[in-house]
């Protein structure tokens, strides 16, 4: 005869966050583009193919190029690129 076996997990159901997500801009022409590079390797070669493809299909306004060392939050970035751009492409890569 077969015993019954109760499993108890001990990790406590999390509710979801709920949030709004920001609207989706359909066309980047004159946008002010931030690019938040976080100092991992290879994000500035992610980051700069970003930068060129939305140059090829858009005509952007200007670009800000900002980047982390460590995790770091440098003093005045997000001030600035939340002051100075439309959009930011947070870049994250190894």
């Amino acid at each position: 005869m077969l015993k019954t076996v109760t499993v108890l997990t001990p990790v406590a159901v999390q509710p979801l966050a709920r949030g709004e997500l920001a609207a989706r801009i359909a066309d980047l022409t004159g946008l002010r583009v931030g690019l938040l590079d976080n100092g991992k390797p290879n994000v500035a070669l992610l980051l700069d193919r970003i930068e060129a493809g939305l140059r090829e299909r858009f005509a952007l306004g200007h670009v800000i190029y900002r980047r982390k060392i460590h995790g770091e939050r440098p003093e005045g970035y997000i001030d600035e690129l939340a002051t100075h751009c439309d959009l930011v492409v947070n870049g994250v890569a190894d």
